[in-house]
């Protein structure tokens, strides 16, 4: 399995994903995170990864993603398994204060997980300056 293949079938499970009160990735009434989930079956990572044939290196990231590691972080990584799960980071916003995942000036498209990302300046009319 690819890693597009993975999140093909994880933008197809319920959309019961939550963020725990730790900032995990978790189904609803579940404790899996997405990689377990897609297995369908109470797994370690490794065994999950091998059962879905991922490269264990992909699935290292999908975990630490999900579980929001800032020891090993994956922001894209992150930002793909939020999208395939319907699921908004609640304090991730640019500085209008608009989720990112909403193209709120036209300076990027999709998810833009980047602490450093500056929207372009509105200018005297209230539009952005692209």
């Amino acid at each position: 399995m690819t890693y597009r293949e993975f999140l093909d079938r994880l933008a197809q499970t319920p959309r019961d994903w939550t963020l725990d009160t730790y900032n995990r990735l978790r189904r609803d009434e579940d404790t899996r995170c997405p990689l377990t989930a897609i297995t369908c079956a109470n797994l370690f990572w490794v065994d999950a990864a091998d059962a879905l044939g991922l490269s264990r290196t992909i699935a290292d990231q999908i975990c630490a993603a999900a579980d929001n590691s800032t020891l090993t972080p994956f922001p894209a990584v992150r930002a793909d398994l939020l999208r395939a799960c319907g699921v908004v980071e609640p304090d991730v916003v640019c500085e209008h204060g608009t989720a990112m995942d909403v193209h709120c000036c036209h300076c990027h498209s999709g998810f833009v997980f980047d602490a450093d990302h500056e929207c372009p300046p509105k200018s005297s009319d209230g539009n952005h300056n692209t």
